[in-house]
């Protein structure tokens, strides 16, 4: 059998094949190798074959075949519809006849016993109604709700259907509305809108049911005895219900248009959405009647065991109705907003999130919980509806839409200041209570415990306040994974608010909102806490030896390692989070010149101080990481508010960030000392953006660069994580960019480094780039003592240039490199110096890139013409002609911008070895000429290419004479209609002469403009009478020329050479970048600046020069 994307030329499949067909599925999952590929191998080619999939159905509803073969059977069904269902352009697809019967049959497989097969199969009715609903399957959702219907028994009593039917029938509606919802066509959307008419008043009554049934059993489960059985049944009954939400979100979700740009009220919110939070608040009523009474029962471990199954049955339900009414508030807030449950929502979050502040670490249930409360909190205060702010679809909507919009806006958002405003307490923590103690009662520290003595604590305040104390403090968990693996913790935690996705970072965005939505009133309370926290800290803990350093008020956070935090110190360790989050907001309220010069700096510093008395007295790793919570903290505060850091101390945080880097140890070098990555990584982060901002003076930072550059070097010589190499590597690159020739002398640092990266990096593409963008940084900053690194460079470039690596892609970087190297290279032009020869040997594995995409072509002719100009005629002679053919083959296969790409170094090529060239430029110049006179080439080319065949006449006729020849044996005259020429040849030449003098006027650069005069001069004197025709033109352009001229005073031979013909540069890179429209580089990531650098470099610049020079003294062009 042979596999094959087309339909099947092969008989179908029978039921007499069922067997063989089940026992390759048997093959497929046999622990031998080779079977298990021989059996792949044939299911692969027999996948496309009519009745193939009525098989694995025959198989998958077998209930006595192995479950395991049955359980592969279903995914390859599934994997067969999603691949056949549908005729492609590789796939016949299914027969008409074979998907009805699979129609009929999928229904019949719902009531699967086992739960993985089970749904499977839902995934398979759900591809198939994706694809058939509701044109060939409009009976799907009728034919669902009649198989769960209650059917009159033959007694005459009505039968209920079976649980189990019941389950898969759910899951079933499940996937297939999940598949039904993403689709986001017009005709789709309303297809599924009736759907949701058609199932809204079954599934909404069913889950009301199913909800009042558990609500009813539940508190007597709860309330039986400690080790009884679990309750199957209540717990077969919530895994229904949690299947009827979810249906029943999707409903409202897509069922019906957003209210947000229709402003029409959907009745369904307003039924469903009190119901839903009601049905919150009991659950949550009988979890707190479950904790009081173990409680006050005092159960042992034993009796919570037996109630855990109903436990997080509990959480888990209420995180699935706050989820959802969060969604369905995104979706249709107004209707959420009138059915009056936008407050009760925000006051049952609100709640969650005060009673959880300061208990943590939490259980992953009940931290799910508390990230879904927070987001939903933070979808109010974001949402654009009740801000008035009008979106996309409502922006263009008419003046009375928007003022309608505007009025229920201000009606939502006057409700919600009145309960944000609402008088409220601040949870009650120890680390809380015994900064604000400490902050004393002057009227610049007046601090939110005095506030909320005097009742002015604000829902907003309180909930502020709660975040950043109860939530964004390190717990014990942290403290124990930084002392286990700081690298990891250190990495996950390196950016918290850039997502929503943890806990920590939802928290970190809902205190941002929180200030920016009132900065006036809220802005005060956290500089307030920032003061309180400051004053709790006593001047001088955590400097010299541990037994010396004076107390800190409040009790001690236990962890479970046996370590005793003082709470006050993580406190403040968070409110440095809050505010160098905040940066931008607290602006106006804080000091940062003072504040930096009077904690944030002494902190930092005091880092080698207290690793000297560490290792001194013996310090444990509980004291160790003590020391270095606040220097962390100072470190990524003073990275956020790099916009406020003056030029007076910016010395000083360079220092204080490179004793974070170094973390000098004492002076035993006997102690091995192993700084902590966790600083490290945070002094990487903050200097890589105090160093990338648009203040930086590299005045101030060459004092400490040797230590950083020692320190990153041993970095990344010591760390194995990819995101630290990288970062890293990031940094230094920035260095060495930023402070240019400064970093010459620490050059020899990083040299070793570079192979022993390249070469642990063997399967990480990313890591190596960063490689290559250091080294062509540092070959910039070299120039041309840049062969010093080349023992480094050639290795790496050769694996990165090579055809045939297993890393592709490194090419496009290991391209700009080279390129890079070339301009660097020492050497005059057509004299390469010892090592930069190497740098030609390349040039083959330019050839087959080339050969291979036309993606690298602008990056290819940039090489081209440094190749040429570092190699000369001898690079001319080895390797041009296989370069030129590689150019021929794109002539007349790509666009307009690839073939103006490639005319600068073929006009370079004609300059600078005008006797080598022409045979090799010959090919290339008559497959173009004859697109430029069938006119598929447009006008820009044609003005462009011109100067090409006007530089040959100039200055090789007899070459430009055989051009013509092979042109009329190649037949190229067969579709002209000569006028007055003699022979082909001439009907070519008149013909060219034709085009030249129409697109004349097209030619912008006064150099082409030049040439093209002089070469149509040069044609007046053949001895072709029909030539006399275009007399008058060629006269007319010739003292236009000549005028033009005159006019700009070009005197200077060599002037008129300092205006090249190709746009901003003949022998640069610069015209690429302008005729690529974006260049190579248009993310301008790693190599954008270096290559534009490298662009001026001393060595092509020079080489520029003297082929300038000696083109321009020939005088071959003054007519």
């Amino acid at each position: 059998m042979q596999s094959s994307g087309q339909p099947s030329q092969q008989p179908p499949l029978q039921e007499s094949d069922i067997p063989q067909l089940l026992q390759l599925l048997h093959g497929a999952l046999s622990p031998d190798a080779a079977v298990q590929k021989h059996a792949e191998s044939i299911l692969a080619s027999i996948a496309s074959r009519t009745g193939y999939c009525s098989c694995l159905a025959a198989i998958v509803g077998n209930q006595g075949a192995d479950h395991s073969a049955r359980w592969l059977a279903a995914v390859q069904l599934k994997n067969s519809v999603n691949k056949y269902w549908r005729p492609r352009y590789d796939t016949g697809g299914l027969s008409h006849q074979e998907k009805a019967y699979l129609r009929g049959h999928f229904l019949q497989l719902i009531p699967q016993d086992d739960n993985q097969i089970a749904v499977q199969v839902a995934l398979v009715i759900a591809k198939a109604a994706r694809f058939d609903f509701p044109q060939q399957w409009p009976n799907l959702f009728i034919d669902l709700l009649a198989g769960i219907a209650v059917a009159p028994a033959a007694g005459g009593t009505p039968a209920p259907p079976s649980i189990l039917l019941l389950r898969r029938t759910y899951v079933v509606l499940h996937h297939v509305l999940k598949e039904l919802s993403s689709k986001r066509l017009a005709a789709d959307q309303k297809a599924f809108a009736d759907v949701a008419q058609l199932l809204f008043e079954h599934v909404w009554s069913s889950w009301g049911s199913l909800l009042q049934d558990i609500l009813t059993r539940l508190p007597a489960e709860l309330a039986a005895p400690a080790g009884s059985a679990p309750p199957q049944a209540l717990l077969l009954a919530f895994e229904r219900w949690l299947l009827l939400l979810k249906i029943l979100r999707r409903l409202l979700l897509f069922g019906f248009r957003s209210d947000a740009k229709s402003l029409q009220p959907v009745p369904a919110v307003a039924l469903v959405a009190p119901q839903l939070l009601a049905a919150m608040a009991a659950l949550h009523q009988v979890q707190q009647q479950q904790q009081q009474s173990q409680q006050q029962r005092g159960q042992h471990s034993s009796a919570a065991v037996s109630h855990r199954q109903l436990s997080a049955m509990v959480e888990r339900g209420m995180l699935k109705l706050i989820k959802t009414l969060s969604q369905v508030q995104q979706e249709h807030p107004w209707s959420f907003h009138h059915a009056g449950v936008l407050l009760s929502l925000l006051e049952a979050c609100y709640t969650q999130l005060l009673a959880a502040a300061g208990q943590g670490p939490w259980s992953p249930a009940r931290e799910a919980l508390l990230l879904t409360c927070c987001q939903a909190v933070l979808a109010v205060l974001r949402c654009d509806s009740y801000a008035g702010r009008l979106s996309s679809n409502t922006a263009g909507a008419h003046t009375q839409q928007a003022s309608t919009i505007k009025r229920m806006a201000g009606e939502v958002s006057g409700q919600l200041a009145t309960w944000w405003g609402a008088p409220a307490q601040p949870p009650q923590l120890p680390a809380l209570a015994a900064a604000l103690a400490a902050a004393g009662s002057g009227p610049q520290q007046q601090q939110p415990q005095q506030q909320q003595a005097d009742g002015q604590h604000t829902r907003q305040s309180a909930l502020l306040v709660a975040l950043i104390a109860g939530f964004f403090p390190l717990t014990h968990r942290d403290i124990d994974e930084w002392l286990d693996d700081g690298e990891q913790w250190a990495l996950a935690n390196a950016d918290t608010a850039s997502n929503l996705h943890g806990l920590k970072s939802c928290c970190h965005q809902l205190a941002l909102s929180l200030l920016l939505a009132n900065k006036a009133s809220l802005a005060p309370v956290l500089v307030q806490l920032l003061q309180g926290v400051s004053a709790c800290v006593p001047e001088g803990w955590g400097r010299g030896a541990a037994a010396a350093w004076p107390a800190i008020p409040g009790p001690p956070v236990p962890g479970p390692s046996g370590a005793a935090n003082p709470a006050v110190l993580l406190l403040k360790e968070a409110v440095y989070e809050a505010v160098g989050l905040a940066a931008y907001e607290l602006h106006d309220y804080i000091d940062y010149p003072g504040w930096l010069r009077g904690s944030l700096l002494p902190e930092m510093m005091a880092v080698g101080n207290q690793q000297h008395h560490q290792q001194a007295d013996g310090s444990s790793s509980k004291h160790k990481l003590l020391l270095l919570v606040l220097p962390r903290a100072a470190a990524r505060l003073v990275g956020h508010w790099v916009a406020d850091l003056k030029a007076t101390d910016r010395p000083a945080v360079y220092r204080a960030l490179t004793v974070l880097l170094v973390q000098p140890s004492s002076a035993d070098k006997q102690q091995q000392h192993k700084p902590d990555v966790v600083l490290q990584l945070a002094a990487v982060s903050a200097m890589r953006i105090i160093v990338d901002d648009f203040g930086f003076e590299s005045e101030g930072f060459v004092e400490v660069l040797p230590a950083v550059m020692q320190a990153l070097t041993g970095m990344l010589a010591t760390s194995q994580e990819l995101d630290t190499q990288t970062q890293v590597f990031g940094l230094m690159n920035l260095i060495i960019d930023r402070l240019g020739p400064d970093i010459k002398p620490h050059v020899g640092t990083v040299m070793p480094l570079l192979p022993q990266t390249w070469l642990a990096a063997a399967d990480q593409s990313l890591l190596r780039i960063q490689a290559l963008c250091c080294l062509s940084l540092l070959v910039n900053v070299l120039g041309p003592d840049s062969p010093a690194l080349y023992p480094v460079l050639l290795p790496m470039l050769r694996e990165s240039l090579h055809p045939d690596s297993h890393q592709p892609e490194l090419l496009e970087d290991g391209l700009a490199c080279w390129l890079v190297a070339l301009r660097n290279a020492p050497g005059a032009a057509g004299d390469p110096q010892g090592p930069a020869i190497a740098l030609l040997e390349l040039t083959p594995a330019l050839v087959s890139c080339l050969a291979l995409s036309t993606e690298h072509i602008a990056m290819g002719m940039q090489l081209f013409t440094s190749l040429l100009l570092l190699g000369g005629a001898p690079f001319l002679a080895t390797y041009g002609s296989q370069l030129m053919s590689a150019c021929t083959a794109y002539v007349g296969e790509v666009v307009e911008r690839g073939l103006l790409l490639m005319l600068p170094p073929v006009d370079l090529l004609l300059v600078a070895a005008p006797e080598q060239a022409a045979f090799v430029v010959l090919p290339f110049m008559q497959r173009l000429l004859g697109l430029l006179l069938s006119g598929r080439e447009s006008a820009v080319v044609a003005a462009n290419a011109l100067a090409l065949y006007g530089r040959l006449l100039l200055q090789r006729p007899a070459m430009f004479e055989q051009l013509l020849r092979n042109c009329t044996a190649a037949g190229m005259t067969q579709a002209m209609q000569p006028q007055g020429a003699s022979d082909d040849a001439e009907a070519l030449l008149l013909a060219l002469t034709g085009l030249w003098c129409d697109a004349f006027d097209s030619i912008a650069q006064p150099l082409a403009r030049k040439l093209a005069a002089c070469a149509l001069a040069t044609l007046l004197k053949l001895p072709i009478k029909a030539m006399l025709h275009y007399l008058p033109v060629i006269l007319s352009h010739i003292s236009s020329v000549y005028l033009e001229l005159e006019a700009s005073s070009m005197d200077d031979p060599l002037h008129e050479w300092s205006n090249m013909m190709y746009g901003a540069g003949l022998w640069s890179g610069g015209q690429l970048a302008g005729w690529e429209d974006g260049g190579y580089d248009e993310g301008g990531l790693l190599f954008g600046h270096s290559l534009t650098t490298s662009e001026d470099a001393g060595g092509e610049a020079a080489r520029r020069e003297m082929v300038r020079v000696a083109t321009a003294s020939r005088g071959t062009y003054h007519c």
